[in-house]
Formats: structure tokens, sequence, C-alpha cells
């Protein structure tokens, strides 16, 4: 990684993305491995899935509107 972008991977560096599927588990020690073999760090990639909450549109918008 260079040091003006901390935590961008640089082109060598090795990434995967991971989401506690079965693939995923056996990817992960395999990213690290190959990170090993070319002196680079590893990078494991989690995307967690966030619901946004709906808001009935106008709520809010005139102090004491509520539903």
């Amino acid at each position: 990684m260079s040091s003006d972008t901390p935590g961008r991977p640089e082109p060598t560096d090795v990434v995967v993305g991971i989401d506690g599927s079965p693939s995923a588990r056996t990817a992960a020690p395999g990213a690290a491995a190959e990170a090993d073999r070319r002196s680079r760090p590893p990078h494991l990639v989690h995307h967690a899935h966030c619901p946004v909450e709906t808001v009935p549109v106008g709520f809010g918008t005139r102090g004491g509107d509520a539903p």
C-alpha cells in the first residue's frame, strides 16, 4: 500500500471479497497464501446489506407532521 492513500490496494496486492459463504471461506485462506507469495498485504472486503427504513413522503417537513 502506498503511504499517501492508506487502505487503498496497489495493483500487485491481493483483494478478495468475503460474505460468509462456503466459497468465501475457501477463498480467504487462498488469497492470504497468494498475498504471502507476493509479499503483499491481503485485502479482505465484506459488504453488509443495511436495509433503509421508509419514511412517508412529507413526514417531518412541517414540524409536527405525523402519519
